[in-house]
C-alpha cells in the first residue's frame, strides 16, 4: 500500500450498484488526510463487438453526470459473472446482439483517484441479432456500426470523449484485433 495507511472507513452513501467511502488515512509521507471514492459493489465490463463486415458496434447513451450523449461501447457492472459471461449479458441487454466468438482483452482501472472501479474489456466479434430480449431500462437512443477510421475520427474532432472507450480501443489494437 505504499506506506499508506487507513485509519477509518465509513459509508457516507449507498445503493445497490456502489457506495460512496470517507477514509481517514496517513499518506505515504504520514500526513492525515480525508479521501472519498466511489465503491463499486461489482467489477465492470466493456465489449467491442464487431460485425461479420468488421465495423465495431458503438452505443449512443445519454449520461446525467455530464448532461449530454456520449459514443461508448456496450458495458455494465458484472454481477458476480466473469468478464465474457458478463459481456454476453450486456451485449443482449444493450443491443439485442450475441457472438459466439469472445477474448479477453485484459481489465483497466478507470478513474483511479476518485474510484476503485475494475474494467475488464472484451471482444466479441461477428456479432449478430440475438435471440434474448433488450433491457428496457436501457437508455440507448443509437447503435450504430462505424469502421474503426470512422471511429478514429470521431476521437480526432471530439464527438468520442470517454476515456474508457479509446483505452479499450487502444488495448484491442495493441492485441492485434482490430484492423482497419
Amino acid at each position: 500500500m505504499a506506506d499508506w495507511k487507513t485509519l477509518s472507513s465509513e459509508i457516507v452513501y449507498e445503493t445497490k450498484w456502489f457506495k460512496i467511502r470517507r477514509d481517514e488515512v496517513l499518506n505515504q509521507n504520514g500526513t492525515p488526510i480525508t479521501y472519498s471514492y466511489l465503491d463499486l459493489a461489482h467489477p465492470t465490463v466493456m465489449i467491442i463487438a464487431v460485425n461479420t463486415e468488421g465495423k465495431i458496434l458503438m452505443l449512443q447513451n445519454y449520461r446525467y453526470t455530464v448532461r449530454k450523449k456520449l459514443w461508448e461501447f456496450p458495458a455494465g457492472q458484472r454481477d458476480g459473472q466473469g468478464p465474457i459471461d458478463a459481456g454476453k449479458r450486456e451485449l443482449m441487454e444493450e443491443a439485442g446482439l450475441e457472438s459466439d466468438d469472445w477474448t479477453n482483452l485484459g481489465s483497466l482501472y478507470s478513474a483511479s483517484g476518485t474510484t476503485n472501479t475494475h474494467r475488464a474489456v472484451c471482444l466479441a466479434r461477428n456479432v449478430r441479432p440475438g435471440k434474448g430480449e433488450r433491457d428496457q431500462e436501457e437508455d440507448v437512443s443509437n447503435h450504430t456500426f462505424f469502421t474503426l477510421g470512422e471511429i478514429e475520427n470521431m476521437i480526432r474532432d471530439g464527438t468520442i470523449d470517454s476515456s474508457g472507450v479509446l483505452a479499450a480501443l487502444y488495448l484491442a489494437k495493441l492485441h492485434g484485433l482490430i484492423k482497419e
